[in-house]
């Protein structure tokens, strides 16, 4: 583990420092960044919450069939949310919004070309980034743009947010090595945090951090505040995935084949486990729930570890890579494979009670809420799913 050694402060810390000798009051972070379990019916955040857990609220039941399937006229690589009975999801196209009852199209957003990112919705407000670098503030009811801010490298991880005494933030990282924050009202840039090395994946909000890997082979924590680096983590290979946090570690995978489970409060490495025997990437990010992480390979494999030590408790073979970030919803799992399938594992046992094929590439992960399971399959038809009669 490396410590940071450089702080950086906000301009009105600064200012007042050179003027009066001491920091002046500033905005303050609301501590209270605890996990926030979805309700049903909402899962507005790629894995669920801030904390990227990948735990759904539903129950899923054994069988499922296709309730609806949407053409997007466009490749898929994005991944699926949905807030106040709307799907959200991009393509090489733009932003979708789709009636999550119906399948039908409310509204598409152009301006944002090539989206790969997932969307967060927050406050009737859709925040995405997009592949040419620009950041997006969308009205989730109509699809007109609030403001937008551009970054100097592609965006393909999802956004997180936070609030402050007077003021919320919202957070994501970028090709071009920044972690940016800005005001969710006004596009302001609150502060910008530079990591040194291209950033792929999504930012996990913890405590009073921001968390997100490297393709540097690192793991970085920045505070929400200011940006100010907290410490900093090699884990030996370069990093595209979530870091998923529960009971105070985080799990990560690398493209080393390992899986990594770490303190969050210092960085340290507590345990890692290598999912391959093949040197196999791991680009899944983990789901965490009654003390097991269940994680992808592109080996094929589906990964249930004990989230103690590392102990591997099960192995699901698919027929091909699985990129999908598994969800738990009770004691099911659901993933997406590159095989073309949309899988419901039991999560005691990793037995399969059933699949069905999409028949395009999965690497989107699904989002589980309302009595839906919905996925894209990379041919730019996205589908839901809800019990079968």
């Amino acid at each position: 583990m490396e410590l940071a050694v450089l702080w950086s402060i906000s301009a009105a810390a600064a200012l007042a420092i050179v003027l009066f000798g001491e920091p002046l009051a500033v905005d303050q972070v609301d501590t209270s960044q605890a996990p926030v379990r979805q309700v049903d019916g909402e899962w507005p955040i790629y894995r669920g919450d801030r904390q990227l857990t990948g735990i759904a609220a539903a129950v899923l039941p054994d069988k499922l069939e296709v309730a609806w399937q949407y053409d997007a006229a466009a490749t898929i690589k994005s991944s699926p949310v949905m807030a106040s009975g709307v799907v959200y999801i991009g393509s090489g196209v733009g932003l979708h919004a789709i009636d999550a009852t119906s399948g039908s199209e409310l509204w598409r957003f152009e301006e944002a070309s090539r989206v790969e990112a997932p969307a967060i919705v927050v406050d009737g407000t859709v925040f995405v980034g997009a592949l040419d670098g620009i950041f997006f503030a969308i009205d989730a009811a109509d699809g007109t743009e609030r403001w937008r801010f551009e970054a100097q490298g592609q965006i393909t991880g999802s956004a997180t947010w936070f609030r402050m005494d007077n003021r919320m933030g919202v957070i994501f990282a970028s090709h071009d090595s920044f972690i940016y924050c800005l005001d969710t009202a006004t596009g302001e840039e609150i502060w910008r945090a530079e990591t040194g090395s291209y950033l792929l994946g999504p930012v996990t909000v913890v405590e009073e951090m921001a968390l997100v890997g490297s393709c540097d082979a690192r793991l970085h924590a920045v505070a929400l505040l200011d940006g100010r680096s907290i410490w900093k983590t090699n884990v030996g290979a370069y990093v595209t995935a979530g870091i998923a946090v529960s009971e105070g570690r985080g799990v990560v995978g690398h493209y080393g084949g390992k899986v990594v489970c770490i303190d969050v409060a210092d960085g340290s490495i507590i345990w890692e486990y290598d999912l391959s025997v093949t040197g196999a990437a791991i680009a899944s990010s983990g789901a965490i729930d009654s003390g097991r992480v269940v994680i992808g390979s592109q080996d094929s494999r589906l990964f249930c570890l004990d989230l103690a030590d590392g102990t591997v408790l099960w192995q699901f073979v698919a027929r091909r890579d699985i990129d999908s970030s598994p969800v738990i919803a009770g004691n099911r799992v659901a993933f997406g494979s590159r095989d073309g399938r949309l899988y419901i594992l039991d999560l005691f046992t990793g037995g399969e009670l059933w699949s069905y094929d999409c028949s395009a590439p999965v690497s989107s992960t699904p989002a589980v809420a309302g009595g839906l399971v919905v996925i894209a399959a990379e041919d730019g038809r996205v589908l839901a799913f809800a019990g079968a009669h």
